[in-house]
C-alpha cells in the first residue's frame, strides 16, 4: 500500500507570504492615511473659507446701509456706525411734534433706537442721540387721520406706520426723518477660542457678542476717502467723507497630522458707502 503525502507550506514559503502580506498592508494603510489626512485638511480649509466669507458678508450687509456721516469710529480693529432702522417724511408740520409717515414704525424695537437724524436740502444728515420713548409721542389712527385731513396722505393699509415724533426745533412738511441704531464691530481676543482673535458685534443697548472665532491678527478694517488710498484709521470730521470700507478677514487652517502644510487664507470685501451725497 502506497502511503499518501499531505501538501503544505514550508517555513520559507510561510515567511515569504507573511512579508508580502505585511508590505501590502503597509502600502494600503499608507495610502488610506494620506487620503484621510488630505480629506481632513480639505474639510478644515473649507470651514476656514466659509467662516471668513460669512464674517465679511454679515458685516458688509449691514454697513452698506450707512448713510452720510454715519461712521462714528473708523479704526483698524473697531468700527462703529449709525444704521437706519426706519425712515419717513413729515406729513403734518405741527411744531415740535411733527407727524410722519414712516414704513416700519410700528415694528421698531425701542431698545435698539440710538437717536434720530434729519436730512437737509443738500442731502447731509445730522444725527442726534435720543431714546424711542422720548421720541415717539403717539402713533396710529389719529396721526394717520391728521395727515389725511391736512395733506391728503394715503393712509389705506398703513395706519400703524403714521406717528407723531418729538423733534426739538420743529419739523417742516416733507422733511425726511431717520430713526437709527448704533452697531459696533470689534476685533479682539476670543473668549471661545483662547490664543486666537474674534469678531464681536454690538447693537444699541446690548453687549458685545462674539460671532466669529479663530481669525488671525491680519484681520482688520480699512477706510478710503474719495481719490485716496485705503487707510487703517480715519479720525475727526474726515469720517464723514469715507466712501469705502474694506473688511479683510484672515485665518489659518492647521494640519494636525504631518504631511500637509498649514493653509493661510485671506478674504477681503470692499463696501461702498453713501457718505458723499
Amino acid at each position: 500500500m502506497v502511503g499518501s503525502r499531505k501538501a503544505g507550506f514550508t517555513l520559507l514559503e510561510a515567511i515569504v507570504a507573511l512579508v508580502l502580506s505585511s508590505v501590502i498592508v503597509t502600502l494600503v494603510s499608507s495610502v488610506f492615511l494620506t487620503q484621510n489626512n488630505f480629506y481632513r485638511f480639505v474639510v478644515q480649509r473649507t470651514r476656514v473659507q466659509d467662516n471668513l466669507r460669512v464674517v465679511t458678508d454679515l458685516i458688509a450687509s449691514e454697513v452698506r446701509g450707512v448713510a452720510g456721516g454715519g461712521v462714528t469710529t473708523a479704526e483698524g480693529r473697531n468700527l462703529v456706525v449709525h444704521l437706519p432702522i426706519a425712515m419717513g417724511g413729515v406729513c403734518h408740520d405741527q411744531g415740535q411734534h411733527g407727524r410722519v409717515y414712516m414704513p416700519g414704525l410700528s415694528r421698531i424695537d425701542g431698545d435698539e433706537v440710538a437717536g434720530y437724524a434729519r436730512q437737509d436740502a443738500s442731502g447731509d444728515w445730522t444725527y442726534t442721540p435720543d431714546t424711542w420713548s422720548n421720541l415717539l409721542v403717539s402713533s396710529g389712527s389719529n396721526d394717520a387721520d391728521e395727515c389725511l385731513t391736512r395733506n391728503g396722505a394715503d393712509t389705506v393699509g398703513a395706519i400703524a406706520d403714521f406717528g407723531r415724533l418729538s423733534i426739538p426745533g420743529g419739523t417742516t412738511l416733507g422733511e425726511v426723518i431717520m430713526i437709527y441704531r448704533d452697531v459696533e464691530f470689534k476685533i479682539d481676543e476670543s473668549e471661545l477660542r483662547p490664543q486666537t482673535l474674534a469678531v464681536y458685534r454690538k447693537v444699541t443697548g446690548d453687549a458685545l457678542r462674539e460671532f466669529a472665532t479663530g481669525i488671525t491678527p491680519d484681520t482688520r478694517f480699512q477706510y478710503r476717502l474719495s481719490g485716496a488710498a485705503y487707510q487703517n484709521s480715519i479720525t475727526g470730521a474726515s469720517r464723514d467723507s469715507i466712501v469705502n470700507i474694506r473688511v479683510i478677514a484672515s485665518a489659518i487652517a492647521t494640519d494636525s497630522i504631518g504631511g500637509i502644510k498649514s493653509y493661510s487664507y485671506e478674504w477681503a470685501v470692499g463696501i461702498p458707502l453713501r457718505n458723499n451725497n
